[in-house]
């Protein structure tokens, strides 16, 4: 019996064998819960309702918050229960730890680059596998976004990303443009819903080579 680590677009997809039934047991760890597919059958149990992952000689059981009786329950060779529970734990603190709001900040500052340049980092996000997965998702980008007390570079950022990963948050996009009183974050916003946002609105809205508030 193996079990397969196929790593693609964040999730591991790992194969026990079901001693009774001499049946495959697959266990697909995502970045925001663990899919637990049976012959005939499927549960996922999403992280945020695990409590924790028990593991006793050929036994992996998973329970949920606050509860005394596993939701699921698997056999396989105990080596492999036991490298299961490590991924389904590993995977679970990477989600926490990367979904972090100060997180998604770091990664949308522009830190001193140029737009150039800080365009480039936010496309690579979508490119270099942080989109998605344990470090940014749509979710946390629609908090940047729609936080009036949040930088207005990081908030342009969130929808900038968002207007090509997630075309159907563009409503969302023009919401928080209609209820800013920035003129130029809304500029900002309104063309980041439509178009890919040109560097003269970029510029006016993050308050480079002009005075703001004359």
């Amino acid at each position: 019996m193996e079990l397969g680590f196929g790593l693609a677009t964040g999730t591991a997809v790992l194969t026990l064998l079901s001693v009774r039934a001499w049946k495959p047991t697959e266990i697909v760890v995502g970045t925001d819960g663990v899919l637990v597919r049976h012959p005939f059958s499927k549960t996922y149990l999403p992280y945020a309702s695990l409590g924790h992952v028990a593991t006793e000689g050929d036994r992996l059981r998973l329970f949920p918050k606050n509860e005394d009786d596993a939701t699921l329950q698997m056999q396989g060779e105990p080596a492999l229960v036991v490298a299961a529970a490590s991924r389904i734990e590993e995977a679970r603190a990477a989600g926490a730890a990367g979904d972090s709001p100060a997180r998604v900040r770091e990664l949308l500052d522009r830190k001193g680059r140029t737009l150039a340049e800080w365009r480039k980092a936010l496309f690579g996000l979508l490119q270099g596998g942080d989109y998605r997965n344990a470090t940014v998702t749509d979710e946390a980008l629609l908090a940047v976004l729609e936080d009036p007390g949040e930088d207005r570079g990081r908030r342009i950022g969130a929808a900038m990303i968002l207007r090509i990963a997630a075309p159907e948050a563009a409503p969302r996009i023009r919401i928080a443009a209609e209820t800013s009183a920035d003129e130029e974050l809304r500029a900002a916003l309104e063309s980041a819903a439509e178009e890919e946002l040109d560097d003269a609105t970029l510029e006016r809205a993050l308050g480079l080579g002009v005075t703001r508030g004359s």
